[in-house]
């Protein structure tokens, strides 16, 4: 029997665009690394946010370090959050991913402190997300 299967799953492969490495270029890798980091962060951040409102509703505050945090909130394998502010009334944190230490996700909740310039309170921002480059079609 001949491996056919195999012929036509490479030819359907490289020609759905955007779908195979190859049809793509090593560029494909690294945006797909940086929108799963980003994808992590902001994730994580939502997590908190609702460990958060846990702790809060426990405590009648919210947490004011990530110790206390800790049996309620583990980010994501390679994310850092950071809790920039906490006080009765609100909280701030952003979120690093160790692979992508130049993009910063943030978000902040009542008084909390923004992270990041033009936020929206509960709602995730990034910045530093290289944007992919335009192609000449001259």
């Amino acid at each position: 029997m001949k491996p056919i299967g195999w012929i036509l799953l490479g030819v359907v492969t490289c020609a759905l665009p955007g779908r195979s490495a190859v049809a793509q270029g090593a560029g494909v890798a690294d945006s797909v690394s940086v929108r799963a980091a980003v994808a992590m962060m902001r994730s994580d951040l939502r997590n908190f946010v609702v460990a958060q409102e846990s702790f809060f509703a426990d405590n009648e505050r919210y947490a004011t370090s990530m110790t206390e945090m800790a049996p309620m909130y583990v980010p994501s394998r390679g994310v850092r959050v950071i809790l920039l502010s906490a006080s009765p009334t609100g909280h701030s944190e952003i979120a690093v991913h160790g692979a992508h230490g130049d993009i910063v996700c943030g978000m902040f909740v009542g008084t909390g402190t923004q992270p990041l310039p033009e936020m929206r309170e509960g709602d995730v921002a990034c910045r530093g997300i290289p944007m992919p480059e335009s192609r000449d079609e001259n």
